[in-house]
């Protein structure tokens, strides 16, 4: 057919999707949450101390730190709300917080994303580890502004 170099990709298309790799063509595409994720991530170490974390928070615009391994795998979440002076981390971490992957279809998240009054979620690889962050609000400009059966113009991580 051509091809010089062919390669048999054994997750096939989805999972070369779910790992943010790179993808092109003009076949028709439906929103996912790739084409919004933010990879700006307040992220913490489960090693982190709370007052390493308040210094972090106090700096950041997001109202949490996401705590990751060395691996970037998401082990759970802190938010600034649950912070006090006599907090210890055991107490203040929530585990596994939800997480999405790129591929999930976007109109249907919005809309879980609205029903259960979720301002952002967070989009992993299928092992977990750490992509990004969908906000709601983005979300629901991209959806609004854009027709999503025509090509992809917006490249994914």
């Amino acid at each position: 057919m051509g091809f010089d170099h062919v390669y048999d990709f054994v997750g096939g298309k989805l999972e070369w999707l779910a790992h943010a790799l790179p993808v092109e063509g003009a076949g028709p595409h439906h929103a996912v949450a790739g084409d919004v994720v933010d990879e700006r991530v307040t992220t913490c170490g489960p090693e982190a101390s709370l007052d390493e974390i308040r210094t972090i928070l106090g700096s950041s615009e997001t109202s949490y730190c996401v705590i990751v391994n060395d691996h970037g795998v998401v082990l759970g979440r802190v938010r600034r709300k649950r912070l006090s002076n006599t907090s210890v981390l055991p107490d203040v971490i929530e585990p596994g917080p939800a997480t999405v992957q790129l591929t999930e279809p976007l109109g249907p998240l919005v809309e879980r994303m609205g029903k259960a009054k979720v301002e952002s979620i967070l989009v992993t690889t299928p092992k977990g580890e750490l992509l990004g962050v969908v906000q709601r609000s983005r979300a629901t400009d991209f959806l609004e502004s854009n027709d999503c059966c025509e090509p992809a113009r917006h490249p994914r991580r």
